[in-house]
C-alpha cells in the first residue's frame, strides 16, 4: 500500500510537471497555427508574411545582421523587436519569440551592453585571468584598435568584425574600421 501511494504521488508530480512545461495557449489541430518556424536572413529582414504563417516564428539574434553590424552603436535588439512587431501586426495569433543567447553577453543588444558597462553587474560576468597577460585563445582586444579591450571573456563565434585583408567578409562586418558596441 505505501508503494502505491509513493508511485501515485510520484506520478502525479510528474504529471503536473508536464503540464507546468505545456504552452500557456490553446492547443489546436489548425496545422499553421501549431506549428513552428525559426527564421534568420542575415543580409536583411526576415519575410514577416512568411513568419505570419505559422504558430510560433522564432527569429534568430543574426537576423538582419549586416544592417546591425554597420550601426554605430549596433542596434540588434532594436531591430529584432521590430522584426517582431512587423510579424505579429500581420498575424495577431501568431506568437514570436526572439532568440536570445543564454550563456553569452553579446554587446549588439543594449539591455546587455548597458549591464556589461554598469560596475554594479561586473560580477555576473566571467572575466579574463589577469595572470595569463593576454595569452588567450580569443583576443581580449578588437584586432583593429589594440587599445579597445575588454576585461570580460568573449569569444569570436558569428562576432561582427572589421573586414580585413586576412578575412575580407566576415560574419558580420563593421563599418569605418570600427565595430561599435556602444
Amino acid at each position: 500500500a505505501v508503494l502505491t501511494t509513493v508511485l501515485a504521488a510520484t506520478t502525479a508530480q510528474q504529471a503536473a510537471a508536464t503540464i507546468d512545461a505545456l504552452p500557456p495557449w490553446a492547443p489546436t489541430y489548425n496545422m499553421s497555427m501549431s506549428t513552428l518556424v525559426m527564421t534568420c536572413n542575415s543580409s536583411g529582414w526576415s519575410n514577416p508574411k512568411r513568419g505570419a504563417e505559422f504558430g510560433i516564428a522564432s527569429y534568430d539574434w543574426s537576423n538582419a545582421k549586416k544592417q546591425w553590424a554597420a550601426q554605430k552603436p549596433m542596434d540588434c535588439e532594436e531591430r529584432l523587436l521590430e522584426q517582431a512587431e512587423s510579424t505579429k501586426k500581420l498575424n495577431p495569433d501568431t506568437h514570436v519569440f526572439v532568440y536570445r543567447n543564454l550563456v553569452k553577453a553579446l554587446p549588439w543588444f543594449t539591455s546587455v551592453r548597458e549591464k556589461l558597462d554598469d560596475p554594479q553587474y561586473a560580477g555576473f560576468f566571467l572575466k579574463f585571468s589577469p595572470t595569463q597577460n593576454g595569452s588567450y585563445h580569443v583576443p581580449d582586444c578588437a584586432p583593429e584598435d589594440p587599445t579597445k579591450c575588454s576585461e570580460f571573456y568573449h569569444d569570436q563565434l558569428q562576432t561582427p568584425e572589421v573586414p580585413t585583408p586576412a578575412k575580407p567578409n566576415p560574419d558580420g562586418s563593421c563599418t569605418d574600421n570600427v565595430c561599435d558596441c556602444g
